[in-house]
């Protein structure tokens, strides 16, 4: 079994008003040429195809092209990330949806569609687990949590065939303990989580959501796929790669990286323009932020880089007086800033209903919070739960 990994590709992405298209389509014919050298059963994208919920016509048919060519060289399964329209992702599925190319919008149940199988050229069983990403707003009738989803696709797995069945788990899930990148969120409240030691035992597990590529909890076949481009400066000189994973039924896995340029590097360079002048032909076509330390009137200093910096596509240039004197900022002391269930609260007792329990929705609340940060599956009495 041969299977390729990719994902976010963030299709769509604008960083300071310049288009990251270029980048796109430079490591998306990348993609496709390594995907055409290595034929592989089955693609994954495990999510975040599009960097916004409404993507435009241009990137709509940038991903149909690009899923399109790779559906000719093998099965190609996305997964509906985080930002993305599961609605729009259910349509693509009914319009565009077949043996070869499947758009998954929301969690099944094993037996309901959650489970996915793909043959091999060596006549083995692909036995694929696929969980987009799993969304906190959703009624709980109609969803449980991360948790949950990960421990019924892990049942469902484990009666695979030893001797036949290769188990394959994708997800669109931030794993706990996983490195974000730079100047990623270190804290993503309404995230749906996941522990390490919760993922199900298989082949391979292939993981989108969290930017930066990496192995996950010392685990080298559950993996972190990362994005191909760098989607902002917190992901600066990082190698981008696609996952290539080789493997038999009950046999060693082998995973190799297949390096992708990335497109056009982003850069930042600090100071003086005699300084900046003498970089420039190291900043050739890249994206730059530039900080230019300059004493007097900042005037024309933008001009001034822009011909400095002719073959430099500049993002943000920032004059820096070096002469300046900032005076510092007295203390206002330890205030305790107030919780979620504070704010919370005293939204309710604003905007709520007159009708409404406000203390009970104020409880539910922070039960709810309370549920998602111990990771824990939530009752609530006023509603029928119902579990993968």
């Amino acid at each position: 079994m041969r299977l390729l990994h990719t994902s976010d590709w963030h299709l769509g992405k604008v960083t300071n008003a310049i288009s990251r298209r270029p980048d796109h389509e430079c490591t998306v014919a990348e993609m496709l040429a390594i995907a055409r050298e290595f034929e592989p059963d089955l693609v994954l994208h495990t999510g975040d195809l599009f960097d916004a919920f409404l993507p435009s016509a241009d990137d709509m048919r940038l991903a149909m092209d690009a899923l399109g060519e790779l559906a000719a060289i093998a099965p190609v399964t996305v997964l509906c990330g985080d930002r993305e329209n599961p609605k729009l992702f259910a349509l693509l599925e009914r319009i565009r949806g077949n043996d070869r190319l499947r758009f998954i919008d929301k969690p099944r149940r094993p037996a309901e569609g959650g489970i996915l199988e793909y043959g091999t050229s060596g006549c083995e069983r692909i036995r694929l687990a696929a969980l987009p990403y799993v969304r906190n707003t959703t009624n709980i009738r109609a969803s449980g949590n991360a948790a949950a989803w990960t421990t019924a696709y892990g049942a469902a797995l484990a009666d695979c065939d030893p001797e036949r069945d290769i188990a394959i788990f994708a997800a669109h899930l931030h794993v706990t303990g996983a490195t974000f990148a730079g100047s990623e969120r270190k804290a993503q409240l309404n995230d749906p989580q996941t522990r390490p030691e919760a993922i199900p035992v298989v082949t391979y597990a292939a993981f989108g959501h969290i930017k930066k590529p990496q192995d996950i909890g010392g685990r080298n076949w559950a993996r972190y796929a990362g994005s191909p481009i760098p989607i902002d400066f917190g992901e600066l000189d990082e190698q981008k790669s696609v996952v290539l994973v080789e493997a038999k039924p009950g046999g060693k896995v082998r995973r190799e990286l297949a390096g992708l340029s990335g497109g056009r590097p982003l850069r930042q360079v600090r100071g003086t323009l005699a300084e900046i002048r003498e970089r420039a032909d190291g900043l050739s076509g890249t994206l730059a932020r530039v900080v230019v330390e300059h004493s007097g009137s900042a005037n024309a200093v933008y001009d001034r880089v822009a011909e400095l910096l002719p073959k430099t596509i500049l993002l943000t240039v920032e004059v820096l007086d070096p002469d300046r004197q900032i005076e510092p900022i007295e203390s206002a002391g330890d205030v305790a800033e107030p919780g979620l269930g504070d704010l919370f609260g005293a939204f309710v007792s604003e905007k709520a209903n007159p009708a409404a329990d406000e203390k009970r929705v104020a409880e539910c609340f922070n039960d709810a919070l309370h549920a998602l940060r111990a990771q824990q599956t939530l009752t609530f009495a006023e509603l029928d739960e119902t579990a993968p």
